[in-house]
């Protein structure tokens, strides 16, 4: 009988000592009678993976890495990327100091989605100029302005290069299975997303001098 793992290389003392932590959670569980406890472990072979609700019909738990990401001009920008849950209202500010660091200038407005208008944010781009495109606090009043639906739908662009790195780049099955090669296919995705707008762009720019309008619309965008 091995004691300790003794005679087990690396990548099984891995394994055993995951099991062994797998199992007093599960115990813990069992004895406790709930369903939830602190740093989940829901995979053998990825013990960094964690439990993520959503609250989605049909899925409303998701595993893998959350992911806090910007559009920029079409362009995606990756601010976090996380294993854990977290809260998207306390990624605004850093998202705000990345667009500065990137493009040496604030953002003169932010279309975020409703987990990111807390009230330290409003006040936060109040401050600094920022249009954090909202609703108001508080009950409407009778003679307010309908909703601009030219926001909302411009803010559903996220949500389409969300689905376009799923689908297209492998968001939706990242391979690796180390904390840090699965962070590194995550950014290099978004990368090559970037790189290929980029390859249109030009394309469109080169055959502009030869064909019609008519011809580039028919180009992805």
């Amino acid at each position: 009988m091995l004691q300790d793992g003794g005679q087990l290389s690396d990548r099984q003392m891995l394994f055993l000592t995951t099991i062994r932590t797998l199992y007093k959670q599960r115990k813990e569980m069992f004895i406790n009678n709930t369903h939830r406890v602190d740093d989940r472990i829901v995979s053998i072979s990825q013990p960094h993976i964690r439990p993520i609700v959503r609250g989605k019909a049909g899925t409303p738990v998701e595993f893998g890495a959350k992911i806090d990401m910007s559009v920029v001009g079409g362009y995606v920008f990756v601010n976090e990327i996380s294993y854990d849950a977290f809260h998207e209202g306390g990624l605004l500010e850093n998202a705000i100091i990345d667009h500065y660091t990137r493009f040496h200038m604030l953002p003169a407005k932010v279309l975020a989605d409703q987990a990111y208008v807390t009230r330290e944010n409003r006040k936060l781009c109040k401050e600094l100029g920022i249009n954090l495109a909202c609703k108001p606090l508080g009950r409407p009043p009778k003679d307010a302005l309908p909703v601009d639906k030219n926001v909302a739908g411009r803010r559903s662009e996220i949500e389409g290069k969300f689905g376009t790195l799923k689908t297209c780049y492998g968001w939706n099955r990242v391979m690796p299975r180390l904390p840090d090669t699965g962070v590194a296919a995550i950014a290099v995705a978004a990368l090559a997303m970037n790189l290929a707008k980029r390859a249109y762009a030009f394309l469109r720019l080169l055959l502009s001098r030869r064909f019609s309008p008519h011809f580039l619309s028919l180009l992805p965008a």
